[in-house]
Protein backbone atom coordinates (compact mmCIF):
# COMPACT_ATOMS: atom_id res chain seq x y z
CA UNK A 1 0.00 0.00 0.00
CA UNK A 2 1.24 3.42 -0.51
CA UNK A 3 -0.01 7.26 -0.71
CA UNK A 4 0.70 9.39 -3.27
CA UNK A 5 0.24 12.90 -3.72
CA UNK A 6 -0.31 14.41 -7.56
CA UNK A 7 -0.91 17.85 -8.66
CA UNK A 8 -2.79 19.24 -12.02
CA UNK A 9 -0.47 20.67 -14.35
CA UNK A 10 -3.04 23.00 -16.08
CA UNK A 11 -4.93 24.14 -12.68
CA UNK A 12 -1.78 23.74 -10.40
CA UNK A 13 -3.66 24.91 -7.14
CA UNK A 14 -5.20 21.46 -7.56
CA UNK A 15 -3.86 18.30 -5.71
CA UNK A 16 -5.33 14.94 -5.36
CA UNK A 17 -4.63 12.30 -2.69
CA UNK A 18 -4.85 8.96 -2.84
CA UNK A 19 -3.83 5.22 -2.68
CA UNK A 20 -2.31 2.55 -4.40
CA UNK A 21 -1.47 -1.35 -3.44
CA UNK A 22 1.67 -2.01 -4.89
CA UNK A 23 1.49 -6.10 -6.46
CA UNK A 24 3.01 -7.89 -8.82
CA UNK A 25 0.69 -7.00 -11.42
CA UNK A 26 1.02 -3.41 -10.61
CA UNK A 27 4.31 -2.79 -9.24
CA UNK A 28 4.32 1.02 -9.04
CA UNK A 29 2.30 4.15 -8.87
CA UNK A 30 2.01 4.83 -11.94
CA UNK A 31 0.00 1.90 -12.84
CA UNK A 32 -2.64 3.39 -10.74
CA UNK A 33 -3.05 5.81 -13.19
CA UNK A 34 -1.27 5.87 -16.85
CA UNK A 35 -3.91 4.69 -18.61
CA UNK A 36 -6.91 5.69 -17.42
CA UNK A 37 -5.94 9.27 -15.12
CA UNK A 38 -8.69 10.34 -12.86
CA UNK A 39 -12.12 10.08 -14.21
CA UNK A 40 -13.78 7.77 -12.14
CA UNK A 41 -12.91 9.96 -9.39
CA UNK A 42 -15.11 13.04 -8.22
CA UNK A 43 -13.03 16.08 -10.01
CA UNK A 44 -13.69 19.79 -9.33
CA UNK A 45 -15.21 21.15 -12.40
CA UNK A 46 -12.56 23.38 -13.89
CA UNK A 47 -10.78 20.15 -14.16
CA UNK A 48 -13.49 17.09 -14.90
CA UNK A 49 -12.36 16.47 -18.22
CA UNK A 50 -8.79 16.96 -18.27
CA UNK A 51 -8.07 14.45 -15.79
CA UNK A 52 -5.51 11.87 -17.98
CA UNK A 53 -2.02 11.42 -17.20
CA UNK A 54 -0.92 14.09 -19.35
CA UNK A 55 -2.41 16.78 -17.09
CA UNK A 56 -0.75 15.02 -13.83
CA UNK A 57 2.44 15.34 -12.34
CA UNK A 58 3.32 13.00 -9.48
CA UNK A 59 4.45 15.10 -6.47
CA UNK A 60 5.50 12.24 -3.80
CA UNK A 61 4.57 8.53 -2.75
CA UNK A 62 4.75 7.21 0.38
CA UNK A 63 4.93 3.48 -0.07
CA UNK A 64 4.58 2.68 3.77
CA UNK A 65 1.41 4.56 4.43
CA UNK A 66 -1.95 3.35 4.74
CA UNK A 67 -5.38 3.96 3.43
CA UNK A 68 -6.02 5.17 7.16
CA UNK A 69 -3.24 7.55 6.94
CA UNK A 70 -4.57 8.82 3.62
CA UNK A 71 -7.47 9.89 5.23
CA UNK A 72 -5.82 11.62 8.02
CA UNK A 73 -4.11 13.65 5.52
CA UNK A 74 -7.36 14.45 4.25
CA UNK A 75 -8.80 15.47 7.44
CA UNK A 76 -5.49 17.48 7.66
CA UNK A 77 -6.10 19.42 4.47
CA UNK A 78 -9.85 20.28 4.95
CA UNK A 79 -9.64 20.79 8.76
CA UNK A 80 -5.73 21.83 9.60
CA UNK A 81 -4.77 23.91 6.40
CA UNK A 82 -9.17 24.55 5.28
CA UNK A 83 -8.39 23.61 1.82
CA UNK A 84 -11.32 23.91 -0.57
CA UNK A 85 -12.16 19.93 -1.25
CA UNK A 86 -13.66 18.10 -4.25
CA UNK A 87 -13.88 14.29 -4.06
CA UNK A 88 -9.63 13.82 -2.97
CA UNK A 89 -8.95 16.98 -4.76
CA UNK A 90 -7.77 19.62 -2.26
CA UNK A 91 -7.17 23.58 -3.16
CA UNK A 92 -4.59 25.90 -2.55
CA UNK A 93 -2.70 23.82 -0.19
CA UNK A 94 0.81 24.60 1.43
CA UNK A 95 2.67 21.54 0.13
CA UNK A 96 5.75 22.25 2.90
CA UNK A 97 3.49 22.53 5.45
CA UNK A 98 1.68 19.09 4.31
CA UNK A 99 5.66 17.63 3.77
CA UNK A 100 6.19 18.17 7.21
CA UNK A 101 2.64 16.86 8.19
CA UNK A 102 3.39 13.85 6.54
CA UNK A 103 7.10 12.83 7.78
CA UNK A 104 6.54 14.26 11.32
CA UNK A 105 2.77 12.96 12.27
CA UNK A 106 2.57 10.21 10.14
CA UNK A 107 6.49 9.07 9.43
CA UNK A 108 5.91 9.01 5.65
CA UNK A 109 8.82 7.69 3.60
CA UNK A 110 9.13 9.45 0.77
CA UNK A 111 9.74 6.90 -2.57
CA UNK A 112 9.47 8.16 -5.36
CA UNK A 113 9.43 6.20 -8.70
CA UNK A 114 12.17 6.15 -11.03
CA UNK A 115 11.65 7.45 -14.99
CA UNK A 116 12.35 3.66 -15.28
CA UNK A 117 9.24 2.50 -13.51
CA UNK A 118 6.96 5.30 -15.66
CA UNK A 119 8.26 3.68 -18.75
CA UNK A 120 7.52 0.48 -17.94
CA UNK A 121 4.06 1.09 -16.72
CA UNK A 122 3.49 2.93 -19.99
CA UNK A 123 5.02 0.03 -21.93
CA UNK A 124 2.93 -2.65 -19.56
CA UNK A 125 -0.57 -0.72 -20.30
CA UNK A 126 0.73 -0.15 -23.75
CA UNK A 127 0.84 3.51 -23.49
CA UNK A 128 2.06 5.51 -26.66
CA UNK A 129 4.32 8.45 -25.44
Amino acid sequence: MGVYIVQHKIYPLWIKVGHHKITQKRPNVYFRFVRRGFHSCICPPEIQDCCDFEHIQLLSFYPNLSTKDEKKIHSYLENIQHRLRCGEWFENCDLDLLSHFIFNHLKGILDMPSDYDLIYAKQKLKIKN
